[in-house]
């Protein structure tokens, strides 16, 4: 796979990555259709005292997640120690990192790339005009490092 082709497969936010990284941004670019925005996880901070960034329908989503989950799992169950939705991931990709400015680069051409494909949507009436201006800002704050 090419790098272009690996950040285009890259749908959820990097936990252990800064919340303003371009990686989690091109995140929220990918997903401006949905609106899903990266926030901190703050029962994970809770929890392990570790800073960790999740999207907003995994927070807003927890507690109910577990309550409805925790009553059909037995109590040996591995789910049971969820204290995060963070916990619920398997996202190990701060770790294969060998190069941080070709993630970069590569993160900033796919939020060019998103601009585009929500532009074209827009035109064919498959996307709102707010997804494309969504995806513009977020490109806008990526580059100027402005949240």
């Amino acid at each position: 796979m090419g790098k272009n082709r690996d950040m285009q497969s890259l749908k959820h936010s990097v936990w252990n990555l800064p919340i303003d990284h371009p990686i989690n941004k091109s995140y929220e670019s990918a997903t401006a259709d949905l609106g899903d925005i990266n926030l901190m996880d703050n029962n994970h901070m809770e929890a392990y005292g570790v800073e960790a960034i999740n999207y907003n329908r995994d927070i807003e989503n927890f507690e109910l997640m577990k309550k409805v989950l925790f009553k059909f799992i037995n109590d040996k169950n591995y789910m049971k120690q969820y204290k995060s939705p963070t916990d619920m991931g398997f996202n190990m990709i701060k770790s294969g990192i060998i190069n941080d400015s070709i993630i970069r680069e590569c993160s900033i051409k796919e939020c060019i790339r998103r601009i585009m494909r929500y532009a074209d949507e827009y035109t064919k009436g498959m996307t709102s005009k707010e997804t494309v201006i969504r995806s513009l800002n977020i490109y806008d704050e990526l580059i100027s490092g402005k949240k």
